[in-house]
């Protein structure tokens, strides 16, 4: 479990977090509220901006939701492991993929020359 600070809303603005595989038949971003969803957190934005969350897992895909005035507001993220942890790799529905690893090259001036995904 991991803590995590989102700045996406107006200060006193109550935010709702639910995981994104529970809008599987969903666009990337729904419309209108969560109806009926259970949040795995909430929280309230403080005044300087920052929605301070806990006991997100780390690498799973995640919807904050609040509305703002009239508009339904959806941000997607995710809570990104440990420097040192392994990479997780997605497929297009947030699946994590087993037997596969990301293999970054590097160019001579250290900027990253290519990305692939290969076989573990």
């Amino acid at each position: 479990m991991a803590d995590f600070t989102l700045t996406a809303f107006p200060p006193g603005t109550a935010v709702e977090v639910f995981e994104r595989s529970d809008f599987p038949a969903v666009p990337l971003v729904p419309q209108g509220a969560p109806g009926g969803r259970t949040p795995v957190t909430t929280g309230t934005v403080d005044s300087s901006g920052d929605l301070a969350l806990t006991g997100l897992d780390t690498g799973v895909p995640y919807l904050a939701y609040a509305k703002v005035g009239d508009v339904h507001r959806y941000v997607r993220f995710w809570v990104a492991p440990a420097e040192d942890s392994p990479v997780v790799i997605y497929d297009s529905d947030d699946a994590p993929v087993s037997g596969k690893r990301l293999v970054v090259r590097l160019d001579g001036s250290g900027d990253v020359d290519s990305l692939e995904v290969e076989d573990a």
